[in-house]
């Protein structure tokens, strides 16, 4: 009687254990009882969002090394300014503007020699940049718009934009961005 006794404890423990995990229980004949516990592992996905225009600060500076001949380049730095990590992918779209926001010429045009951008995850106070050509105003009169004042940057995928001051005043044909790099 004293070993259905103790089944019966056992398996009124393994009932109450359910919720929990499974609960094995084994009664060896020597009276000795032994319980086992197993919690099912559950995998945790870590989520990290994609930065947004409120995540990032932007910079647009002339590269090291200036350009080629009828070009200028300049780095265009993505700065994760938020305290969590978020990421980045492909091309940013820039559209020169003037001090009214105004458009200066068209969008820059997808320079694909980089590819066309992998998944760059930015934890805070790290960088992300893209190349940016400038095509030099070698063009007939009228061609070549004047007065931006600064870039304004939309990332794929994300809503807002963000601006970066920039000392390239002038839009011509053949202005163009990299994908994004780390």
């Amino acid at each position: 009687m004293k070993k259905i006794a103790a089944i019966l404890g056992i398996l009124v423990l393994a009932l109450a254990a359910g919720a929990g995990g499974a609960l094995i229980a084994h009664y060896y004949w020597k009276n000795t009882p032994v319980v086992t516990t197993k919690t099912p592992s559950t995998p945790h996905t870590i989520s990290i969002k994609p930065c947004g225009a409120s995540d990032l600060d932007a910079t647009l500076k002339p590269a090291m090394g200036g350009g080629t001949a009828g070009s200028t380049y300049a780095d265009l730095t993505l700065q994760n300014n938020s305290k969590s990590s978020c990421t980045v992918q492909g091309f940013p779209h820039i559209q020169l503007v003037d001090s009214s926001s105004n458009a200066v010429g068209s969008p820059a045009e997808q320079d694909t020699t980089n590819g066309d951008g992998t998944l760059i995850t930015l934890a805070p106070g790290k960088t992300a940049t893209a190349t940016v050509r400038f095509v030099a105003d070698n063009y007939p009169a009228g061609t070549c718009k004047t007065g931006a004042t600064a870039a304004k940057i939309t990332l794929p995928g994300s809503t807002g934009s963000l601006n970066a001051s920039s000392s390239f005043t002038t839009w011509c044909p053949g202005f163009s961005v990299t994908s994004l790099t780390q």
